[in-house]
């Protein structure tokens, strides 16, 4: 239960990185001793993105993934926004 809170927690604040996300899907997997946590976004007008995160338990893997997401989806929102800053050029 604690590592579902977090988890939509965690999913609740990714839009605040980039406003086009409209949903996400976690899938927790257990391995022997390996915890994965995959991580899908998808966005309005963009590709979704993918993640996986590892770790010794669920947080950790959780924590990695989320990590990962973040910096994705910081990423691809700056170079939306330059891209529209960017003045045309045009010959004189």
């Amino acid at each position: 239960d604690v590592v579902r809170e977090k988890a939509e927690s965690l999913a609740e604040k990714w839009p605040r990185y980039d406003g086009t996300s409209s949903h996400a899907r976690l899938v927790f997997e257990l391995s022997g001793a390996a915890h994965t946590v995959d991580i899908q976004v998808w966005r309005d007008r963009q590709e979704p993105v993918a993640v996986r995160g590892e770790g010794a338990d669920f947080r950790s893997a959780l924590d990695e993934a989320d990590d990962r997401i973040r910096r994705i989806l910081r990423k691809d929102k700056q170079k939306r926004r330059d891209h529209q800053a960017e003045p045309a050029d045009f010959p004189g």
